[in-house]
């Protein structure tokens, strides 16, 4: 059974949190780029954990907030870890909880068993009587690409040039990779090698996905 679901917005995102976890040593790991659909892979109780990017699709508060229903079949306790880019003044968690109020007093979605919210620092629980659904909310800073790219150009300042030549981060990124003759995926997945303990966002995300 489904123990733990990683909610994160793009597929860099998902590459990322692939290469924190391919030295976890766990089986029963999906990766899933959105727009595919997650319902029949959660109910199939194959998968342990499931790690899903949106794709860039829409707002992650709200697919997290509609993955209750999904998740309201289900009994005992499930962890949803929700990763997302935390730009200057973006309340995540105030946002997160306040999707999660609107959605359960939505008509009488849930009148035969209404939940209880609770909210503590970065984390949110929503607790029906059968079931506990725990939102552990983490903020990249700016962006993830972003604090990858800082991340390169303090091993590679040779790079530099490409700040002059390209306005987005991703752009960047993109340019970096082929001149580096490595898919930008695999680069990814390979970028938390980059990151150590000193980066706060980092050390917590990554004890968070691999203490659960």
């Amino acid at each position: 059974m489904i123990t733990t679901l990683v909610l994160c917005e793009g597929r860099s995102d998902l590459s990322f949190i692939k290469g924190i976890l391919r030295k976890r040593g766990i089986d029963n790991i999906k990766f899933i780029l959105g727009p595919e659909r997650i319902e029949k892979h959660i109910r199939s109780n194959f998968y342990n954990m499931i790690v899903y990017s949106i794709g860039g699709n829409g707002s992650l508060h709200k697919y997290a907030r509609n993955m209750i229903s999904v998740l309201r079949s289900m009994n005992g306790s499930i962890n949803v870890v929700y990763v997302k880019d935390m730009v200057h003044g973006n309340r995540i968690v105030k946002n997160l909880e306040t999707a999660i109020m609107e959605f359960i007093t939505l008509g009488d979605k849930f009148s035969q068993d209404k939940p209880r919210i609770d909210v503590k620092g970065n984390t949110i629980s929503v607790s029906f009587k059968n079931l506990r659904i725990k939102y552990h909310v983490f903020g990249v800073p700016v962006s993830l690409e972003y604090e990858v790219w800082k991340r390169v150009l303090k091993r590679e300042p040779r790079f530099r040039d490409l700040n002059r030549k390209y306005d987005d981060v991703h752009d960047k990124l993109c340019e970096y990779c082929r001149m580096k003759d490595i898919e930008i995926d695999e680069f990814f997945e390979k970028a938390p090698d980059m990151f150590s303990s000193d980066d706060d966002w980092f050390r917590k995300l990554r004890n968070r996905l691999t203490e659960i």
